[in-house]
């Protein structure tokens, strides 16, 4: 008995001893992978934050980041596609995601490696088939000019559609630098009628810049017109009232009101004087 006990005791030592502990990492989730025996596999939920205990001998943990991934794939990873036209444009592209936590035991049993892996060849892939998917609706001069926000706004669209039911939550998709043609003679091409429709554009602004001015001109000289004409009318009917107002009584009236009580006198001849006679009321 006391043999079965010993036996027992040297192998939870050796069990313990053997196992190791690993510090799961804020912003990160570990995925505890059994190598041996009836349950091996990856179990199906993630470790969270903090240690965790396991065997290295039965035993693997992987880390994979929650936190968002930014990344921009540029110089010879940058991203090409196609016009309507079969003109070949490529541009920098960034894309931000994250990885949802409980999603990430599939990602890991799907993919089977690294996050830097993934990105850089799965998910560049998958923006570029998406980008392309749209591209071939717009015209190269549309793409390098008004268009280009609409492309990649619906790559992103169907990205997060495509992608979102895996455990990737897109943030952002984005055009980094401005699209160009591989080909330098469509490139010029293309430049020189940008630069004739924004000169057909600013010559048809100053155009409506001057039909409105001139339309300000008209509007002020009608409104100083009317104004005059209004003055013209109110004086008139201001004058028409004053006339209308005027009876012999009232200019009698002001005549006497306004008398200094001498009388006026007109020599008619050597010390001759007449007298003038002022009206007398009736």
């Amino acid at each position: 008995m006391k043999n079965a006990g010993l036996v027992l005791s040297c192998f939870v030592v050796f069990i313990f001893s053997g196992c190791s502990r690993n510090w799961i990492q804020p912003g990160f989730v570990g995925i505890k992978v059994n190598s041996y025996g009836s349950g091996k596999g990856v179990e199906d939920y993630p470790l969270q934050t903090g240690a965790v205990w396991y065997n290295p001998m039965t035993e693997v943990v992987y880390e994979y980041p929650t936190f968002t991934q930014n990344i921009t794939w540029t110089n010879d990873e940058k991203i090409s596609f196609n016009s309507s036209q079969g003109s070949k444009i490529s541009c920098d592209v960034g894309l931000s995601y994250a990885l949802k936590a409980e999603k990430v035991p599939h990602i890991f049993v799907k993919y089977r490696q690294p996050i830097e892996t993934i990105t850089h060849n799965y998910l560049r892939i998958k923006v570029r088939d998406c980008i392309n998917k749209f591209s071939a609706k717009y015209t190269a001069i549309e793409i390098l000019g008004s268009k280009s926000q609409d492309l990649i706004a619906e790559a992103r669209e169907s990205l997060t559609k495509e992608l979102e039911p895996e455990g990737f939550i897109i943030d952002t998709l984005s055009f980094v630098s401005a699209p160009e043609p591989d080909n330098p003679d469509v490139k010029l091409s293309i430049n020189k009628v940008i630069q004739s429709t924004q000169e057909a554009e600013q010559a048809e602004n100053k155009v409506k810049q001057i039909e409105a001015e001139a339309r300000q001109e008209v509007a002020r000289a009608e409104g100083k017109a009317q104004a005059i004409l209004a003055e013209a009318k109110a004086q008139s009917e201001a004058n028409k009232i004053l006339a209308e107002s005027l009876t012999e009584e009232l200019v009698r009236y002001k005549m006497v009101e306004t008398w200094n009580g001498q009388l006026p006198t007109v020599s008619g001849g050597e010390g001759v004087s007449f007298l003038m006679e002022m009206p007398k009321d009736k």
